[in-house]
């Protein structure tokens, strides 16, 4: 009588081991520089539909507003000079943060919604990446990030 044994072998099991090793030695890598862009990116999106919403609040309510970025967060306030947007608020009118130290920036935004003009690099830059923030005086527009410049499209 002859008896069948199903089964993998030592050797079967560590070969399969040993070709998964490989494939996550090539993948982690890659995925982690995928992980930093998203996250960079992300980050950035945020930054500019905060600074677009923004002017839209200081056009519609005729106030004139600082956006501070500092680090991890971007808090929006009003221009120290301008008394009737201080009576309606008091300290930040709405602050958000980042994953990325997005640096140091000031930015002034008119009763008009027009913005100061400069370009918003985050700290830890990814060469590639939408990572940038060219800010002029109607438009804030995101940008790839080439070397030390920020290319819009």
């Amino acid at each position: 009588m002859v008896r069948k044994v199903k089964g993998f072998t030592l050797i079967e099991i560590v070969l399969v081991l040993a070709i998964l090793a490989i494939i996550f030695a090539i993948a982690i890598p890659t995925f982690s520089t995928w992980r930093a862009k998203y996250y960079l990116e992300k980050d950035v999106r945020n930054l500019a539909s905060f600074i677009n919403m923004a002017r839209n609040k200081a056009f519609t309510e005729k106030i004139n507003l600082v956006l501070t970025i500092n680090g991890n967060e971007a808090c929006l306030s009003c221009k120290s000079t301008d008394a009737y947007c201080n009576s309606l608020y008091t300290g930040n009118i709405q602050c958000i943060t980042f994953n990325y130290d997005m640096g140091s920036y000031t930015i002034s935004i008119s009763s008009r919604g027009t913005l100061t003009n400069t370009t918003i690099f985050p700290l830890n830059t990814i060469t590639g990446a939408f990572g940038c923030i060219k800010l002029s005086t109607f438009r804030a527009k995101i940008g790839v990030i080439n070397g030390t410049v920020c290319e819009t499209r």
